[in-house]
């Protein structure tokens, strides 16, 4: 195993936001990242390299207030955050993130939750030097209604900003998707709109091909007949329907994601009826006949690998990510993070999944939403992973593999990471006054509370499966507690002050 090099950065983040930063880095330039957001619950959706800079979407809870923020934030190529921003009263799940190269910044699509301006798009334009806002702009329709179920997406195509999501016409029946092209002052130009049935249509892909069409992934369902089919459509700049590729009918409502390759032909994610909820791909040539196709031979709940995106590698080869379940496995793997790769003509490379075990009756569960290639061949993922079963229940998980998806040289399937997350550092110690020392730690913690004006009153212990270990009342400054007896692996300090409950600290026992 090659040397580590162990190094934990606190980085301030917009509206006093404190990381914890748990950092492993390899020679070969590979590392971990957990990142926790003042023990809030929070997850990266999307990586996205604009002008040889990296940024990231996040979900974050908005701290003790009782709404959801999207935030953007801007890393180094090694995952050091260098600055961040959040956006309060945003749908998790509903955004996009793409670079307007002829005006220089970025935009940023979703839609508000806040209740008097619900049922809205809403788009921002960033300067991507500082991630200052610049301006908002809103499109609503009175004859749609919004479905903050689905992801947006949104694409240049030719002079139009195209925005897209899954919306309901008010006084009908069923879902639609619903695409705004926008002129380049970000004025309506165009409201197109599809609907295959009576029941949903979602849409969960949207790129322009590399022939020049507006390409659009959904899923719908019948409302008659318990199915799904997969429909895959593209549009000329007349805003024609040139393409038409609808799926054999399918149990199970697998999102479609994927893209056309190089090489001309269409990946897409499509399961078979008896292979649920596994990462099954076909190709499809351009005049919609099957290239190749291929089917994980598990067709059981047990063992399952779910995709959440997939992309063409430079070499032709094709990358998915999500979540992997393998409950036979002691203990229990319920959705980790889940990378296999893919040659051209559809073999299967490898697989990995990567999870932490803290003695819990199941491991970590997380998700990859998004990567990136750096021009090495290693592989750059973002996404969630979560410890223990209380909270902040999930956090950021930034992970760098080389071109094998290995962290360390000549990994196998089943990749822990207990090893490599080994130096933490405390979350908000100068904001409540509360300090841990050591940690990690052996057999002793010393918990002490500095603040006269809201004093620590009460402290209580978890392990990593929620269970409440231990209850102290406070009764001066600091309280020393005897470790000696408890198992080596994760621990949960809750914090009560004079005020109210305070907070999280994750302690590490070795």
């Amino acid at each position: 195993m090659n040397n580590l090099k162990i190094c934990a950065t606190k980085v301030i983040y917009t509206l006093v936001a404190v990381f914890t930063i748990y950092n492993t880095h390899f020679c070969q330039n590979t590392f971990v990242k957990i990142i926790d957001i003042e023990n809030r619950p929070q997850y990266a959706l999307q990586l996205l390299k604009a002008e040889d800079r990296y940024f990231i979407t996040q979900f974050n809870s908005c701290g003790n207030l009782s709404y959801v923020c999207d935030g953007i934030s801007e890393i180094s190529e090694n995952g050091e955050f260098i600055y961040g921003i959040e956006i309060p009263f945003m749908s998790h799940n509903l955004n996009s993130l793409q670079y307007d190269n002829l005006n220089n910044h970025l935009i940023y699509t979703g839609e508000k939750t806040q209740q008097l301006i619900r049922d809205k798009f809403v788009f921002y334009t960033i300067d991507p030097s500082n991630l200052a806002i610049l301006d908002s702009f809103f499109i609503s329709d009175s004859l749609l209604k919004f479905n903050n179920k689905i992801q947006l997406t949104a694409s240049y195509y030719h002079d139009n900003l195209v925005i897209s999501g899954n919306g309901i016409k008010v006084g009908g029946q069923g879902n639609q998707v619903v695409n705004y092209f926008l002129k380049p002052d970000y004025s309506v130009d165009t409201l197109l709109t599809f609907q295959f049935t009576r029941g949903n249509t979602n849409i969960w892909e949207q790129y322009v091909d590399h022939d020049g069409l507006l390409t659009f992934h959904f899923w719908y369902d019948n409302f008659d007949i318990y199915e799904f089919r997969s429909r895959i459509i593209k549009i000329n700049k007349d805003k024609e329907v040139v393409w038409d590729w609808v799926s054999p009918p399918i149990q199970d409502a697998i999102k479609p994601y994927g893209f056309q390759h190089s090489e001309g032909f269409t990946v897409v994610c499509l399961p078979e009826w008896n292979h649920r909820s596994n990462v099954n791909l076909v190709a499809i040539n351009q005049d919609g006949t099957t290239r190749w196709s291929h089917l994980f031979p598990e067709p059981k709940i047990y063992k399952k690998r779910y995709p959440a995106r997939v992309k063409e590698m430079r070499n032709g080869d094709i990358l998915v990510m999500g979540y992997y379940d393998e409950r036979d496995y002691i203990p229990g793997i319920f959705q980790a993070p889940f990378m296999c790769r893919y040659s051209k003509d559809g073999k299967l490379l490898w697989e990995r999944t990567y999870f932490t075990d803290y003695g819990a009756s199941r491991v970590s569960t997380g998700l990859i939403f998004d990567m990136i290639e750096h021009e090495d061949g290693r592989i750059m993922a973002v996404g969630q992973i979560r410890e223990g079963n209380v909270p902040p229940y999930t956090d950021i998980l930034i992970l760098t593999t080389d071109a094998d998806g290995c962290i360390t040289p000549g990994c196998g399937v089943l990749n822990k990471l207990n090893d490599l997350i080994s130096e933490t550092e405390e979350v908000k110690e100068e904001e409540f006054g509360v300090k841990v020392s050591p940690n990690p730690f052996h057999n002793s913690l010393l918990i002490s509370s500095k603040k006269s004006d809201n004093k620590l009153v009460k402290l209580k212990v978890y392990n990593a499966a929620g269970v409440l270990l231990q209850e102290h009342q406070v009764q001066s400054s600091e309280i020393n507690i005897n470790t000696d007896n408890w198992p080596s692996g994760l621990y949960f300090l809750e914090y009560w002050m004079e005020n109210a409950f305070q907070g999280f600290t994750k302690v590490l026992r070795i």
